[in-house]
């Protein structure tokens, strides 16, 4: 209703605060760039869910790999945050977009602090750093953001997008041709395996860095990822993304992604005209009721009709 767009406008005129309004971009995630790819379900995924994504033939997949802060300029070396989406397009079956992140966790369990957060950011003119009183109270009045930041202090910065695992962070429901319907979140492991940016790459890195890096490797082969479904034990939080599920618990892999080819920089991509929904799911698969999920897609739509009246 009004009360939750007024709430989405206000979430995305907080990230414009932080970050800046840089016309045409994104209000998060701004600096990015385009890939296509082929995602393969294994013939496990079938049991899980009816989802045509699943059915095991090829299917096309566009990518855009960015980086989460809203700034078109953010440093190739010091951003920690990496994120993957993949839109994929069968033929015959639903598009199914996943959104994905470098950590399995959101630093907050509920929407309406989002716009806060971002304003407990902003510098302060005087001193060009944020104000620690205003982050304590924030922290104060939301304990849950600590588990964020203590998960992000012993977060590398990941090499390459190729050697970072990505997850979906939120619950998903999966229902399969039995009607069985199974809570559980999606996790993406690089074949490649999961590196530390060194020392000498992150002085070495320019602008383009990971992109040029994405160039070359995909150049040679495709760039793969396993992605995995992760089943919660008994009492695992289904509705709270700010709390991750321990390593333990079963996992089951449903498919392979392959990443042949991105764009060039500088190149404007087919995925920089659309938006991505993280509730945007075929048939098979349902968003769980976890609040952040559900004001993702609505700040989305804000920020996304806001950079087309650009």
């Amino acid at each position: 209703g009004s009360e939750m767009c007024i709430r989405d406008r206000n979430i995305v005129n907080a990230a414009y605060e932080l970050f800046g309004e840089h016309k045409g971009y994104r209000a998060v995630h701004a600096k990015g760039f385009c890939g296509e790819g082929v995602f393969t379900a294994t013939p496990e995924a079938a049991g899980v869910s009816v989802a045509s994504v699943f059915d095991g033939s090829d299917v096309p997949v566009m990518i855009r790999y960015s980086l989460t802060p809203g700034l078109p300029m953010a440093s190739d070396s010091g951003e920690v945050v990496k994120s993957l989406v993949a839109r994929m397009q069968p033929e015959d079956g639903d598009t199914f977009d996943l959104l994905t992140l470098s950590v399995p966790l959101v630093f907050m369990n509920h929407p309406n602090d989002f716009g806060d957060f971002f304003r407990a950011l902003v510098p302060d003119p005087a001193t060009g750093a944020p104000d620690p009183k205003k982050m304590e109270a924030f922290v104060a009045a939301n304990p849950e953001v600590q588990g964020f930041f203590e998960y992000m202090a012993n977060e590398p910065v990941h090499a390459s997008y190729a050697e970072a695992p990505y997850y979906a962070i939120h619950t998903f429901w999966f229902t399969n041709a039995e009607g069985v319907r199974r809570p559980a979140r999606w996790q993406v492991k690089p074949v490649a395996g999961i590196r530390a940016m060194t020392d000498d790459e992150k002085a070495a890195a320019g602008d383009t860095y990971l992109q040029d890096d994405m160039g070359e490797r995909t150049a040679k082969a495709p760039v793969e990822y396993d992605l995995y479904l992760q089943f919660p034990n008994e009492g695992d939080p289904l509705n709270d993304a700010s709390q991750y599920w321990p390593d333990d618990r079963e996992t089951l892999k449903v498919g392979r992604l392959a990443v042949t080819a991105v764009d060039a920089a500088g190149v404007v991509g087919a995925c920089d005209a659309e938006m991505f929904d993280p509730t945007g799911l075929p048939d098979g698969i349902e968003p769980s009721d976890d609040p952040v999920l559900l004001i993702r897609a609505e700040a989305y739509a804000v920020s996304f009709s806001r950079r087309l009246s650009e």
